[in-house]
């Protein structure tokens, strides 16, 4: 069987806007690797990233899409 990868979101934290920018978002993303035929997975692994408001977020978690909407309006 293959192997399933699973992203989730693990927090997200807001920065103050500083100067002339917008605030910023960080967001920690969790990936999970699984086979059920496999004894030694699942595994996990941990992605944070910085959002601006010039960034594109079409692609990320719906709630952080909906965070960076009610920050950026």
């Amino acid at each position: 069987m293959a192997i399933a990868k699973t992203r989730t979101v693990q927090r997200c934290e807001v920065y103050p806007a500083e100067g002339n920018e917008q605030p910023k978002i960080m967001v920690t993303y969790i990936y999970t690797f699984d086979d059920p035929d496999d004894d030694i997975l699942p595994i996990s692994s941990r992605e944070n990233i910085i959002l601006q408001s010039t960034d594109d977020v079409s692609n990320e978690e719906q709630i952080v899409r909906d965070i960076a909407s009610a920050v950026w309006s």
